[in-house]
Formats: structure tokens, C-alpha cells, sequence
């Protein structure tokens, strides 16, 4: 994993290398063609920052042989990758929802 940080509004994350092979297997050939253009956040020769936006588009990308690395189950729980939204109620105080699948619009 690397030593960079990204900072997105209040919320860190780090980058990390990965293969070509392994770019390849998950975004498709020729490299980045499963990736719809909005999900390319920021691309240069030697950095790509990419955003997939709910957990139905991740299981997509990262299911491999009918196996999951967006999904798995632990102890009769099911647990899910998928992208965090923060929301205002009408008071204003925060909501922290997360993006299970982005056409039925189901958080």
C-alpha cells in the first residue's frame, strides 16, 4: 500500500499500487473499458483515481468466478462495500447513509 494520502472532504484514504494484470482483470481490456466516464475521477500516466459509487457497481466489478470482493459473510452477518453519502435532515443535523444500489435509488 502507499504512503500517500487523499484527502476528500473530511475523509482520508490512501493510494495504493496495483498490477497491471490485476488492472486489467478488474477494469477490463483495453485497461479502464468496464468504467463508465464519471467514474474516472482524475487519470495521468502514472495515477488514476477512480470512484464507484454503489455497492451494486462494485460487486460488478470486483466479481470473479461467481466470487465476490465487494461481499462476504461473517458469523450469519452480511457485510457490503459501498459508497458513503453525509446528508442533512431538516434540523440540520447529519446523516450518514450508504449507497447500495444507484437505479433504484436504495441507500
Amino acid at each position: 500500500y502507499g504512503n500517500e494520502r487523499v484527502a476528500v472532504d473530511s475523509q482520508n484514504y490512501r493510494t495504493f499500487f496495483i498490477s497491471h494484470l490485476l488492472k486489467l482483470s478488474i477494469f477490463g481490456s483495453p485497461l479502464y473499458s468496464k468504467l463508465l466516464d464519471h467514474e474516472i475521477m482524475y487519470r495521468r500516466r502514472r495515477e488514476t483515481i477512480v470512484f464507484i459509487y454503489s455497492h451494486r457497481r462494485m460487486s460488478e466489478l470486483f466479481t470473479f468466478g461467481g466470487l465476490s470482493g465487494a461481499e462476504f459473510y461473517k458469523n450469519g452477518l452480511k457485510y457490503v462495500s459501498c459508497a458513503k453519502v453525509n446528508l442533512r435532515d431538516r434540523r440540520g443535523r447529519n446523516i450518514i447513509g450508504y449507497v447500495m444500489d444507484e437505479e433504484k435509488r436504495l441507500f
